[in-house]
């Protein structure tokens, strides 16, 4: 499903249902208020999610952990209003891009982190801001924050 730049408003609902779904894009319209609480739970067929440059409120909730029953390989929520602590997607040994930046997270699992292929996992493409970036070296311009 390809909703990418469409100028859409409003929430998404909670009541979707992607069961068989492998692509999302919801990336680049008006969206706001938070992310549905058990997306990730109703999305097992899920491979690639995009969220990024809407209007998203409040935290990542933690189903979004479980996205495509652990083989999501790209996820992004990138330019949002997104705040609080990124769950961890570390059991996620298929995600091969991650994007949090420009949203107001505080921290993020240092565990996901070590999925990056400098370290022991396969991800490719990581980004957060440097206040919540602890990954050096995927933060090379941050401070070392360990």
């Amino acid at each position: 499903m390809n909703l990418y730049s469409n100028q859409l408003t409003g929430t998404i609902p909670e009541s979707l249902r992607f069961r068989k779904l492998v692509h999302a894009d919801f990336g680049r319209n008006q969206f706001s208020g938070t992310l549905p609480d058990d997306f990730g739970l109703r999305s097992v067929s899920l491979r690639f999610l995009y969220m990024d440059h809407n209007e998203f409120t409040g935290t990542i909730p933690y189903s979004y952990t479980t996205v495509g029953n652990g083989r999501v390989e790209a996820l992004a929520f990138n330019h949002n209003q997104l705040t609080g602590w990124v769950p961890g997607y570390y059991q996620h040994y298929k995600l091969l891009e991650l994007n949090l930046h420009n949203n107001t997270f505080t921290g993020v699992d240092w565990e996901t982190c070590r999925q990056g292929v400098f370290d022991t996992g396969e991800m490719v493409e990581f980004t957060a801001d440097c206040d919540v970036c602890i990954c050096d070296p995927y933060c090379g311009k941050c401070k070392n924050k360990w």
